[in-house]
């Protein structure tokens, strides 16, 4: 287990996002990579929202997919191998992955961890059982697969350029990475000696793809051509500009007969490899930007995959008269509709968290509004397409309480992030829908972190009991009586239980651990639980045994005195701390403060007294930080007059 100045030397994230069950089997956000099994033509899409899903092509729109869960971030390439049935993965999480495709569940078998940045493309040799990975953290990492599979080492790096694509041929004696400098460098993995630099381009190089003979390559850019090139004479053949924007998807049949790109403005191109010409033809052209493209193995359809969540099949037409007339400079395509289509499910893109800390707002890539409370993790209300700034200060009141999380949708969906300063953040039970208890204050991080690992305290208090004492009964017997025990010692005590389908991930932003991804059930279970017990922080740590930090909140400093301007018959008498200067916590309620007056003076209840400030009635649902942020708006002292209410 880590030391305890281990812990502190980590910077920790813990994360936490909330998912629609009803959106679960599709992707919300954009398709980085597509990849096909060869046997079974079965279609695994790589998406944006950190899952891969798997799709029978036979019946693409009536089967629900597998998804496989593994990834925290962006799944920015896959690969099949058709010798070893396996599929490898790369991550915007660092990390690489190798699932198991023999059995009807694709399964986890390793995670690879060596990168230190996100990983954006894979290439593999069947032949050698080599795979290569490469990413923004300027290395190339050669991977043995027999080797990695069992130890998880890695056997060879290359520092190179960010990589943003890279083939490699059959034998695994080449190589070629594509560079944000529009280079495309050819490495010996077998030496990491560099062979050669191709130039020619004039921004990033986005994809490669080799002959089935090593002899020649085509390479897509950002700079908007392809090019072709003669590997052996280190040279460029030909550019090809069919393209008016930035290429970033290529796929070439197996023969290197014809290619197909895809570009930023949703151009798919089918370009003649044969002729001298070079000959181009609009095929379709999706609704938004292509960044992957997939030919299947009868070579009649192709995929495409966009920033948007659907899936789209394409038909692929030879027919040279229709081709004639949808040359490069053509506006029509040759097709101009798709053979099959699965929807994807709205992303959400925007997220603002309200004044309380508690609910939030988001709003999806269809313009439709929902509020959440991050707080339980829950869905409270589908509000439809209403104006999201409207909604934002409609449903903002004016409460002043510190920051505790940052809000995310990179995934597509809503992500919590606890700030570094999670434990902030203290409220009154009567703000929280599960407590209304006004004498209860409560720590808002310290509620998620231990509603989310709370399985993991529970584990916890059962295995410290075992090893103290010799209990003759049954585990469950014991786990029964820790349960109820552990529920009691809580600090603050957890009120609810997070949906089952929350996704828990703790990552290390040094990346010395491989981002640990769960629900929070399994916090308690196998390895999941001795990871979490082995690299948690001190603080999350401290709070899922319940072990707050002392409660050093800022005070705020005020006056309580009668109004000397209310007339005769509002007036109340001086209270005996009238020339106090008297303090609170910042997140007291006004509630407290009339039920102080009430009980000095005597003479009047909660209901018929009205306290001032700054020439306002305050009311009791406010709190001291935010009167004074809001109504007194200055750094001194607060000063509070109380009259009766009129009648």
């Amino acid at each position: 287990m880590a030391s305890v100045s281990g812990r502190e030397r980590r910077r920790c994230r813990l994360t936490y996002t909330l998912r629609e069950p009803a959106l679960e089997s599709r992707h919300r956000f954009g398709i980085n990579s597509l990849a096909i099994t060869k046997d079974t033509q079965e279609l695994f899409t790589a998406g944006r929202d950190s899952c891969i899903r798997s799709w029978s092509t036979a019946n693409l729109a009536g089967v629900s997919p597998l998804t496989l869960e593994g990834h925290c971030d962006w799944v920015n390439k896959v690969i099949h191998s058709p010798i070893s049935s396996h599929l490898f993965s790369a991550s915007s999480d660092t990390t690489v992955r190798v699932w198991g495709t023999a059995s009807e569940q694709p399964e986890p078998i390793a995670t690879l961890c060596k990168h230190t940045d996100y990983v954006k493309t894979l290439a593999f040799a069947p032949a050698a059982q080599r795979l290569a990975s490469g990413g923004l953290d300027r290395t190339v990492v050669l991977w043995d697969l027999e080797v990695a599979l069992s130890v998880g080492h890695y056997i060879r790096e290359i520092k190179s350029e960010s990589a943003y694509a890279m083939e490699m041929n059959d034998a695994g004696t080449l190589v070629m990475v594509g560079s944000p400098d529009g280079a495309i460098r050819l490495w010996d993995p077998r030496t990491s000696d560099r062979l050669t630099v191709l130039r020619g381009h004039s921004d990033t190089v986005r994809a490669i793809a080799l002959a089935p003979d090593g002899t020649r390559c085509l390479s897509a850019s950002s700079d908007g051509t392809l090019k072709l090139w003669e590997i052996g004479h280190q040279r460029c053949i030909a550019t090809l500009d069919a393209h008016t924007d930035s290429v970033w998807a290529l796929a070439v049949n197996p023969s290197f007969t014809y290619a197909y790109s895809g570009s930023r403005d949703g151009c798919v191109m089918r370009t003649d490899l044969r002729s001298p010409a070079h000959e181009s033809v609009l095929l379709f052209r999706e609704t938004s930007p292509v960044l992957d493209l997939l030919i299947m193995p009868d070579e009649k359809s192709i995929f495409a995959a966009t920033t948007a969540p659907h899936l789209r099949q394409w038909p692929i037409t030879l027919d040279t008269a229709t081709a004639s007339s949808s040359g490069p400079d053509s506006t029509t395509p040759l097709a101009n509709a798709p053979i099959a289509e699965v929807k994807g499910a709205p992303a959400v893109i925007d997220a603002t968290m309200l004044p309380d800390r508690v609910i939030c707002l988001t709003q999806d890539s269809e313009g439709n509004v929902q509020r959440w409370n991050v707080v339980r993790g829950t869905l409270l209300e589908s509000l439809g397409p209403v104006d999201y700034k409207a909604q934002i200060e409609k449903e903002s009141v004016r409460r002043c309480i510190p920051t505790w999380c940052t809000l995310d949708t990179r995934l597509g969906a809503l992500s919590v992030i606890l700030d570094e300063d999670f434990l902030a953040a203290f409220v009154a039970g009567e703000h929280l829908d599960f407590c209304n208890d006004s004498n209860l204050k409560l720590n808002l991080g310290a509620i998620v972190v231990q509603a989310l690992l709370r399985h993991w305290h529970y584990r916890y208090m059962y295995e410290e009991h075992m090893k103290t004492i010799q209990d003759t009964r049954t585990n469950a017997e014991v786990n029964h009586e820790l349960r109820s025990r552990a529920q009691q010692e809580f600090l603050n005590h957890t009120f609810f239980d997070f949906p089952e389908n929350t996704l828990v991930v703790l990552s290390d932003l040094n990346c010395t651990f491989a981002p640990l991804r769960f629900r929070p059930k399994e916090s308690g279970t196998g390895v999941v639980y001795a990871q979490l017990s082995s690299l948690c922080p001190t603080s999350i740590r401290q709070v899922m045994l319940a072990k707050l930090p002392r409660d050093i909140s800022p005070k705020i400093h005020f006056y309580l005195k009668p109004d000397p301007a209310a007339p005769t018959a509002l007036r109340l008498d001086p209270m005996r701390t009238s020339e106090e200067r008297l303090s609170a916590v910042y997140y007291i309620g006004m509630d407290t403060i009339y039920k102080y007056v009430v009980d000095a003076i005597k003479s009047v209840d909660v209901a018929q007294l009205d306290i001032w400030c700054n020439g306002e009635v305050v009311p009791q649902s406010m709190d001291m930080a935010s009167v004074r942020k809001f109504v007194w708006k200055k750094s001194d002292d607060i000063l509070f007059l109380y009259r009766r209410r009129k009648a």
